[in-house]
């Protein structure tokens, strides 16, 4: 019996071991910062292991509390049922953000408009605050405007194959470009074959990850918006001049916990987007795809337009830059490119979507068709309403 129960440990001990090694995290902070000129702009920034421990010490006390209306609301009939049809953000809020009934109101509404666009049976958990303070914590700096940390696993353990059938599974509609990503993905780094990696909310869709876990505080994926600018809570009647669009932001942060993350500027693994990022004009067909390299280093042009993100027929150009926007175009890579660097296409022509870099004042943003043409690859199941029939 006690030869048993050694076994036992063993295997668990062995077991809790591969969970570890497939599971490695890394943390980074997205920190969007302001200039005179009322434009804002996103950074990345990797945040260590004792960074989050640190957190973690100062925050043991720290109270949060759900928002009622953020809870099931795309459950069947509106209710509680188990039976969930679409992704559901599930917001956590501190005293001081539910003090601004307002701010609660925006943030509620933008976690709204994904969850209309986004089907897949997922429960994804946000911690959020806005006010003079962030989760408790002096902001870094008096022109944050707000920031966004989230969490990245590795796969060490996960093929390139498991991960291809993982996205097949959930949109089988573009199974002919997943069917094609290659055992080794050759790409621009001295790392031959880069292991798999993407955000929690994005391994939670492809089924790696629990669709109901619930990470705790400082894990979990949370933004923060800074009281000290003025934001405009309610972009229903537009944007008034001088204020930062509330709704936009908070989407486009959002954004960034369910996959829109790069890993431009490190080495040794991949992030789901990045599967998909080329030299312009290099990918034709699903066989170029599977055999074109993919670009994991930044630049090199400091103009940009060298990166871009294939969808299987149309590109798309990206941002170059490492997350503390060194080299390349000087715009962090999990970003479509800047438009301002676009300016050999008519105005109107240069957006691509709200996971742009920038926003200024004034300015309403809202998700493209390129927004969620990105989010579908990286496997997500995607309502598109009437911005695209489905490939037959």
């Amino acid at each position: 019996m006690k030869q048993f129960a050694l076994l036992i440990i063993v295997l668990l001990q062995i077991l809790y071991s591969q969970t570890n090694t497939n599971n490695a995290i890394q943390y980074v902070e997205y920190v969007r910062t302001m200039d005179n000129n009322g434009l804002s702009t996103c950074t990345e920034y990797t945040r260590t292991e004792e960074y989050i421990k640190n957190l973690h010490s100062k925050l043991q006390t720290f109270e949060l509390f759900i928002i009622p209306q953020t809870i099931g609301r795309k459950n069947l009939n509106g209710t509680h049922s188990t039976q969930q049809i679409g992704l559901d953000i599930i917001l956590r809020g501190t005293q001081q953000l539910l003090d601004n009934p307002a701010a609660v109101n925006a943030f509620a509404a933008a976690a709204a408009r994904l969850e209309q666009r986004l089907l897949n049976p997922v429960t994804v958990v946000i911690d959020v605050d806005y006010g003079t303070t962030r989760f408790g914590q002096p902001w870094s700096s008096a022109n944050v405007l707000g920031s966004t940390s989230s969490a990245i696993f590795s796969l060490s353990t996960t093929t390139w194959k498991q991960f291809a059938n993982a996205l097949s599974t959930q949109n089988p509609q573009v199974s002919f470009l997943y069917n094609n990503i290659p055992d080794t993905l050759y790409n621009s780094t001295t790392v031959v074959n880069p292991i798999p990696s993407a955000t929690l909310a994005n391994l939670q869709a492809l089924g790696f990850r629990s669709p109901t876990e619930n990470l705790p505080f400082g894990s979990a994926p949370s933004i923060g918006f800074n009281s000290a600018f003025t934001f405009d809570l309610n972009p229903n009647d537009g944007i008034t001049s001088g204020q930062t669009d509330f709704d936009g932001v908070a989407v486009h942060e959002i954004g960034h916990a369910l996959g829109f993350v790069s890993v431009i500027g490190s080495t040794g693994s991949a992030r789901t987007w990045d599967i998909f990022r080329f030299r312009p004009d290099v990918v034709k067909d699903s066989i170029t795809f599977k055999n074109s390299q993919r670009i994991l280093t930044p630049g090199p042009a400091t103009a940009g337009g060298d990166h871009i993100f294939w969808d299987g027929v149309v590109e798309y150009e990206l941002s170059t830059a490492t997350g503390a926007r060194t080299g390349g175009d000087g715009q962090q890579a999990s970003h479509w490119r800047d438009d301002a660097l676009r300016t050999a296409l008519p105005v109107a022509e240069r957006k691509i979507g709200i996971m742009d870099p920038n926003l200024a004042f004034g300015v309403r943003d809202t998700m493209s068709l390129a927004d969620l043409k990105a989010l579908s690859i990286m496997g997500w199941q995607i309502d598109f309403g009437n911005k695209i029939y489905p490939v037959t």
